[in-house]
């Protein structure tokens, strides 16, 4: 049966703070804007799944996230190029667990766009002074035509018309 966009967000959480070396220590879903900085704890993956459509095509579900590394940053900046550095590192070893490994997961990361994921670094001063990595994943889902067959049926009236 086909993934659905809430067990995708409880594996990418199991990933990322349960991984056995991983020195994430938060995770969250929502919109960025609604990171409350102030209450989390650092590095922290945050995955926000709605500023991207979503869509389906040749029987793939492709189900779009920007995907955000974030760690606090000294008021004076001093360790922000630490900082990207690092959540750096943190997201390519987040995304080389994921990539390819559809047997694990029930899902691909951007398999048809030849793998290519593009990173952009940002800085916010939210509650927190916070710098990271923001990426883009498609997550690719087959469908096996067995989603909705409890929900929908073919209809035969008493007449044998199909609906």
């Amino acid at each position: 049966m086909i993934k659905t966009y809430q067990e995708i967000i409880s594996i990418l959480q199991v990933v990322a703070i349960s991984g056995g070396s991983s020195i994430v220590k938060g995770f969250g879903n929502g919109y960025v804007y609604d990171v409350n900085t102030g209450e989390n704890d650092y590095p922290l993956i945050w995955v926000d799944p709605y500023m991207k459509p979503h869509r389906y095509k040749n029987g793939v579900l492709y189900l779009n996230a920007d995907i955000y590394v974030i760690d606090l940053v000294k008021d004076d900046r001093s360790n922000e190029i630490f900082v990207i550095s690092d959540t750096m590192r943190i997201a390519l070893d987040f995304i080389n667990e994921l990539k390819d490994n559809y047997s694990a997961y029930g899902f691909w990361i951007n398999k048809t766009q030849g793998s290519e994921i593009r990173f952009e670094q940002f800085s916010e001063k939210w509650d927190d002074q916070v710098s990271g990595i923001k990426f883009n994943v498609d997550f690719e889902i087959p469908d096996d035509g067995s989603t909705c067959e409890q929900i929908f049926s073919t209809v035969v009236s008493s007449e044998g018309t199909v609906w």
